[in-house]
């Protein structure tokens, strides 16, 4: 098991509080001073784990436009399926953005993740209003990178609902975004 899987399994069993590098450690079957030449501590280890977790996400983003199908609604729809394919148990999410309300480096490193998919998801809307919209590509600009804080706080609210209430509370909530996206 990679040290990022491994890492990912016991945050998602102990919490972030509970979770401590010696059973991080012995759930990855690596030695402790593989993961220390790395990692001086288990918040360290957590931010690359959620970094590498987002950079995934936005590659897969960047696979959907390359395929020419950057619809918001499909767009969202994909997001959401690769994020919970690569991370079963959204509730690891839901304890990062609680970490990030009282821990600075998480805080940042939120940010730059947030800032990152709102940037990328507002030039997707952007490429699809000028290809499907016919929208001049100046003014889908200015479109896209106004209504992407709100793509992304869709796909943050499926995730908190998913992870608070659990698989059950996903596909209603994807319909609904789906009528909600259709008006664009």
């Amino acid at each position: 098991m990679t040290l990022g899987a491994a890492a990912m399994c016991v945050f998602a069993r102990e919490g972030f509080k509970g979770a401590s590098m010696a059973k991080i450690i012995k759930e990855s079957g690596m030695s402790a001073g593989a993961i220390y030449t790395y990692f001086e501590t288990k918040e360290q280890l957590q931010i690359d784990v959620a970094v590498g977790i987002v950079d995934a996400k936005i590659g897969a983003l960047d696979e959907l436009s390359a395929a020419g199908d950057t619809s918001p609604g499909a767009v969202i729809r994909r997001f959401l399926e690769a994020m919970l394919k690569d991370m079963p148990d959204p509730g690891l999410v839901v304890q990062v953005w609680g970490e990030a309300a009282v821990e600075p480096d998480v805080r940042a490193m939120a940010g730059q993740v947030m800032g990152a998919l709102t940037e990328r998801l507002g030039r997707m809307v952007a490429e699809w209003l000028v290809a499907q919209r016919g929208v001049p590509e100046a003014e889908a600009h200015v479109r896209g990178q106004a209504v992407a804080p709100a793509l992304l706080g869709l796909c943050q609210g499926f995730i908190l609902r998913r992870g608070l209430l659990g698989d059950d509370a996903a596909g209603a909530y994807l319909d609904a975004v789906d009528a909600l996206l259709d008006a664009l």
